[in-house]
């Protein structure tokens, strides 16, 4: 490549003119610098005079003595050293955190960065700043930097011209010679607070960019404190800050206002002559151009592949934070088991990162040497795009393990009061406490399962080998949070913990995690005197709905045992509790509800050991009767609601009599045939010609079970078949309308039942009264079903 001059930045490295330069490593040889040098940082290096030539440079970062070599003696350097003036200070303010940036701040070239990517330059001074990162994605953080020059030092192209040693061309242990050093000194603060949310963080974010805007124009008062109002004062009372400088402080600040008065005193701290200042950026001059036997810079990597590397090594970066927060959330909800999955993730990205680095270091030089081509570089960031460890198979995991945090997080919240217990010895301490009787404890029960992702971080570090294809693995399971099932489960086991409030109060109750296969996703375990008595309370107890009527609901239970029923309108008021017997029926009827309203129904069951805690509840709704409307002076209403809707009616039709009820439901509910009501019986009998003869049933559920058991006649049949003398259906068909009616003018009896409100609502614009199904029957007696719901309430007819 082309002989040039080549400006780099010093990144607190102590090279000063006449000392040697490798630009394939990025390196330097320790030169004849003489101990008084005024230009040797105390932070970086010593030197020891111990003979009057070489002298040697004792490197503080190794603990190593390295022999000087040099070009020139140092009496020919001072000689010739043309020294100018170059005081200048600015100050820059960046809110953003990435290599780049950090990169651009420092001045640092394409070249330069990468040797640093792959570890071949050891920062220091102010260039620590570039080994600050955020360590969290909720870090919010704004740098100020400030940057002072004093003086820029070259050597004369005199000098250059009369060598003193030219054995060193023949070493090829350099490139370049310091010919120009610009002396100066730089510092970065580093202010953070973290942010529990987005929200949060757009806030501190804003908060962060006014104060720091500030620092040069905030005033100092006699007695040394900050000029700021209270309300300045409680922004920043939670800000943090680093020091990276070229500063020697007697201690480095940690708020803002320490900061503050660090600013202030920089400017002073380089000295009058600015005797403490260190090198800044150098200038470096080919060895070829004085010897072409030097050793030579053949090439220079390509930005773009530089660009490249920042952007993996920002990839990685970015992985390791999200992973730090992973385990954060992990440790607030004490689940052991997602962290030991993100701490084998984390044990496994470091042993893979580490080699990876190691090539670059490896391959970087050997390019720029011209021993490698840069292909080389190029099957290293293939191999490590084909790796487990690339961006897009990182994220996918990290995502998953995110939102299964999330989703216990959100569940948990359901049930703020119950306190949270990691698995192991604090648990056990709980559940065989001989203080405790009874503990409730609600569990994630499928948190341990395979992942084929970590399977096949195993054996792969970062290789100098040809790319090779990752291992295939066997195909993850769907894990419990995005199983619908499961999850549907988990909803259901947390909708059931928000009910059991006051018993949480009254026994022992807490949130762990334990696996059991038999009951996915989550459960409710009760244990008692330690031994665990029930393991999935929410299942102990099942309900399952046998019918909704107008103004009841029957319910199957399973298992049969000693419980109680409650039951309320949904969502609102006390629960109206009906004990049963120890030997309970496995189906039961919850009586007396209001008609047409969703109600809750649940069973507090009481166990062999004698814990009375409620099952899971079931959501029911009674039946909505319509409005009947008369319009013959033959029918007559049998029953009117207090707001004045008909809901049972009957009629002369011919020889024969109708009787209509404004819901199906009143014709299948047997305690209609109590003493209490007896509507059916009653109807039956008005309605039959002879008291010999048969009810024909059509449908309609039991209620020919139910005339059956009340000693009436009664068979079930599919249509109207002329031997019956009372025929019963619902009023959803019009089949054998014209049969029937002629059926009822020769004295027949007509029992008929249902509600026209669904059915208009499934046939817009028909009109009901002429197109309804059942008044088509009906309707010849006077008797119509309307699309008007009838009233809510529980009526005695």
């Amino acid at each position: 490549m082309d002989s040039k001059v080549i400006e780099v930045a010093a990144l607190g490295r102590p090279l000063h003119p006449g000392m040697l330069y490798d630009c394939r490593s990025d390196t330097f040889t320790p030169g004849t610098v003489p101990v008084t040098h005024s230009h040797l940082h105390p932070r970086y290096c010593t030197c020891y005079t111990l003979t009057p030539s070489p002298q040697v440079l004792y490197l503080l970062h190794s603990d190593t003595f390295t022999p000087g070599v040099s070009l020139w003696d140092e009496a020919a350097i001072k000689r010739d050293m043309s020294v100018k003036p170059q005081p200048r200070s600015s100050f820059h303010f960046t809110a953003f955190d990435s290599l780049s940036e950090k990169a651009n701040l420092l001045d640092v070239s394409a070249s330069l960065k990468a040797s640093f990517l792959g570890g071949l330059v050891e920062v220091g001074g102010s260039a620590s700043y570039l080994n600050d990162r955020a360590s969290s994605m909720h870090q919010c953080r704004v740098t100020m930097q400030y940057k002072q020059t004093t003086e820029f030092k070259q050597l004369t192209m005199t000098q250059l011209g009369k060598v003193t040693y030219p054995q060193v061309f023949d070493q090829k242990t350099a490139t370049h010679v310091v010919t120009a050093v610009l002396y100066g000194a730089e510092a970065f603060m580093v202010f953070d607070q973290m942010a529990s949310d987005d929200k949060e963080k757009q806030d501190i974010k804003g908060n962060l960019d006014v104060m720091i805007k500030k620092i040069p124009l905030i005033d100092i008062s006699g007695s040394g404190r900050l000029v700021m109002s209270d309300e300045e004062k409680t922004k920043v009372e939670r800000f943090s800050c680093k020091f990276h400088g070229d500063f020697a402080l007697r201690q480095n600040p940690s708020t803002y206002e320490e900061a503050v008065l660090v600013y202030k005193q920089l400017p002073k701290m380089l000295g009058e002559k600015g005797e403490n200042a260190v090198p800044v950026r150098v200038w470096l001059y080919p060895l070829e151009k004085l010897d072409s036997k030097a050793a030579k810079l053949m090439r220079e990597i390509e930005e773009k592949m530089v660009s490249e590397v920042e952007v993996v090594m920002e990839q990685l970066h970015e992985a390791s934070m999200r992973a730090n927060d992973l385990v954060s959330h992990c440790d607030a909800i004490k689940v052991t088991t997602i962290k030991d999955k993100l701490t084998e993730f984390q044990r496994k990205f470091k042993g893979y990162t580490l080699p990876l680095l190691h090539n670059l270091g490896k391959v970087l030089p050997a390019i720029r040497a011209g021993s490698v081509e840069e292909q080389k570089l190029v099957d290293i960031l293939k191999t490590h795009h084909e790796s487990p460890f690339n961006k897009s198979k990182m994220s996918k995991w990290l995502d998953g393990k995110e939102s299964e945090i999330e989703v216990l997080r959100s569940c948990i919240n359901t049930v703020p009061s119950v306190p949270i217990v990691s698995p192991g010895p604090q648990l056990d301490s709980i559940l065989f406490s001989p203080k405790e009787d009874c503990v409730i404890m609600l569990s994630f029960t499928s948190l341990e399962y395979h992942e084929p992702y970590l399977s096949s971080l195993s054996e792969y570090p970062a290789s100098e080998s040809e790319p090779r294809k990752v291992r295939e693995t066997s195909k993850a399971a769907l894990p419990w949070y995005s199983d619908p099932k499961i999850f549907k489960r988990v909803r259901s086991v947390f909708k059931y913990a928000e009910n059991l409030g006051k018993y949480f109060k009254e026994y022992k109750s807490i949130i762990s995690y334990m696996s059991n296969t038999s009951s996915p996703g989550a459960s409710v375990l009760v244990y008692q005197c330690g031994e665990l008595v029930i393991p999935d309370l929410q299942d102990a107890v099942t309900l399952q709905v046998v019918s909704e009527n107008i103004n009841r609901v029957t319910l199957r239970v399973s298992p049969a045992l000693r419980y109680r029923v409650e039951h309320r309108q949904a969502g609102c008021g006390e629960w109206t509790v009906t004990d049963t017997s120890a030997n309970a029926a496995e189906s039961l009827t919850v009586p007396k509800l209001r008609s047409s309203t969703e109600h809750q129904v649940r069973l507090t069951f009481t166990s062999a050991e004698g814990i009375n805690v409620p099952g899971r509840g079931i959501q029911v709704r009674t039946k909505v009767p319509c409005v009947l409307k008369l319009t013959s002076a033959s029918a007559v209403p049998i029953f009117v609601s207090p707001a004045g809707h008909v809901l049972l009616a009957a009629a002369q039709y011919g020889r024969g009599r109708i009787v209509v009820t404004s819901h199906e439901a009143y014709l299948e509910e047997r305690e209609q045939l109590t003493a209490s009501g007896r509507f059916i019986r009653n109807a039956i009998s008005w309605l039959k010609p002879h008291p010999d003869d048969w009810v024909g049933v059509c449908g309609l559920g039991n209620l020919r079970d139910i005339l059956c058991e009340s000693g009436i006649k009664a068979k079930n049949v599919s249509s109207y078949d002329g031997t019956v003398g009372v025929f019963c259906r619902d009023a959803y068909t019009d089949s054998q309308a014209d049969e029937l009616l002629e059926f009822v003018r020769q004295g027949g009896g007509l029992l008929i039942g249902g509600q026209a409100w669904w059915w208009s609502y499934k046939n817009p614009g028909s009109d009901v009264q002429t197109s309804y199904p059942g008044n088509k029957l009906t309707g010849a007696a006077g008797i119509y079903f309307t699309d008007e719901y009838g009233e809510k309430g529980t009526f005695d007819v």
